[in-house]
């Protein structure tokens, strides 16, 4: 499945970039391992945050142009699907933005940290899992889970940012966890809210 393949290309392109500070033969290996995990899934775009989040909490230098190179990839996927998904349009309007299909950005964005939560809690008690669970359509901002989740959500950004305890591997993965949770935040419109098997 796609998400498979996007993970297992992912970390080849992690690992392909970790070992080019020793051997630059892994260059052209880990570009090609993320232009296939691109292909594989869109989630994939997310790679070039993760390896800033890589140094931010390592500390080590980085080459600038070792970095532009390896965001080529995004530039070849764009055009690629712009081109793919050029001919998807029902009149003049596309099906992606057509009205009913997706519930109004002011729903999705504040769902987006109730996901947040439901996510964590997966991770720390993952039983009853579903591949299409349902969630209820927060009131708004005011509604008491909201609250909570924005507040779980604040304490682990300001975790991350303070990186002042703790080895920096343990918080380098806690920001991968964040990382990738952007992509299935349904912040933009996915075919559905939530579903268990995106964050395994």
């Amino acid at each position: 499945r796609s998400d498979i393949l996007m993970a297992f290309f992912m970390l080849c392109a992690f690992y392909c970039y970790l070992r080019m500070a020793d051997r630059k033969i892994f260059f052209l290996p880990g570009i090609l391992a993320w232009t296939l995990a691109l292909f594989s899934k869109e989630a994939a775009l997310v790679f070039p945050f993760l390896m800033i989040a890589y140094h931010y909490f390592s500390g080590k230098k980085v080459s600038i142009g070792e970095v532009c190179l390896f965001f080529s990839p995004v530039i070849i996927f764009l055009v690629a699907r712009y081109h793919a998904l050029s001919a998807v349009y029902i009149g003049k309007i596309h099906l992606a933005s057509a009205p009913g299909i997706y519930p109004p950005f002011n729903v999705r964005f504040p769902l987006s940290f109730k996901l947040f939560t439901h996510y964590c809690l997966n991770l720390l008690w993952p039983v009853n899992l579903h591949l299409e669970r349902q969630i209820a359509v927060p009131a708004g901002w005011l509604d008491p889970a909201i609250l909570a989740a924005a507040a779980i959500y604040g304490s682990f950004i300001f975790f991350l940012i303070r990186k002042k305890t703790g080895p920096w591997q343990s918080l380098f993965f806690a920001s991968w966890f964040l990382i990738f949770w952007f992509p299935v935040a349904n912040i933009f419109p996915l075919n559905k809210a939530l579903a268990d098997h995106w964050m395994y």
